[in-house]
């Protein structure tokens, strides 16, 4: 069996141990065998919480009772299913060992989060969902200013509205977030349209399907 620990910062970028001392905010990540088994997350240098991912042989309570003493928020990851490029994986968050937040999250071939649900803890009913869209050209547009999620778009659905929050992470444009109707198309825009068509991404106009196809995204 083989470990290894690495260092990202908020952006997800390696970083070494030696440069932990000049890092505020950073995840620490143990892979066993090539597989990543839980982060670590610190925030202002200290540990705030952390993410566990289940193997079908572990205890669920078992491994939350463990972590409960040691970290803030006990994330656990489970139920593992594949569809194609994407894989779905349930989670749970645990507090003081009891549960808080529960739902389902979808993952593309490169480990990048694509979809995340919330749902109800007691009646298990979908309260909001987020996906997220990972430019692929950035086009005149660069990261000077260091912007977290750099690239990223950022779609936000309420189960109690037909509305669509979007935050994007391009500078000029990361401070704000633009509510929209499914069939509005928001990215009209002279930057970002060379980027990113709306109609031709008809994965992110709802909430549902969770699980996209490989055209939508």
């Amino acid at each position: 069996m083989s470990t290894i620990i690495k260092y990202t910062n908020t952006n997800g970028e390696n970083i070494t141990s030696q440069q932990l001392s000049n890092v505020k905010d950073y995840d620490k990540k143990l892979y066993i065998d090539g597989v990543l088994k839980r982060v670590e997350t610190y925030f202002d240098g200290e540990l705030n919480y952390g993410t566990y991912y289940l193997s079908l042989d572990e205890d669920k309570q078992g491994i939350v009772s463990e972590f409960s003493t040691i970290w803030r928020d006990v994330e656990i990851y489970f139920n593992t299913l594949t569809f194609g490029d994407f894989t779905s994986k349930d989670w749970e968050v645990y507090r003081d060992a009891s549960i808080v937040l529960k739902g389902k999250t979808i993952f593309d071939n490169q480990n990048r989060e694509v979809a995340r649900q919330i749902v109800d803890v007691n009646s298990l009913e979908v309260k909001s969902t987020e996906k997220t869209f990972y430019l692929t050209s950035y086009g005149s547009f660069t990261n000077e200013d260091d912007i977290p999620r750099f690239g990223e778009f950022n779609f936000y659905y309420n189960a109690d509205s037909t509305e669509i929050k979007v935050h994007i992470n391009l500078p000029d444009y990361e401070f704000g977030d633009y509510i929209i109707s499914s069939n509005q198309d928001i990215f009209d825009d002279p930057w970002i349209s060379p980027l990113f068509e709306w109609i031709d991404h008809p994965y992110y106009h709802n909430a549902l399907p969770l699980i996209p196809d490989n055209s939508t995204v």
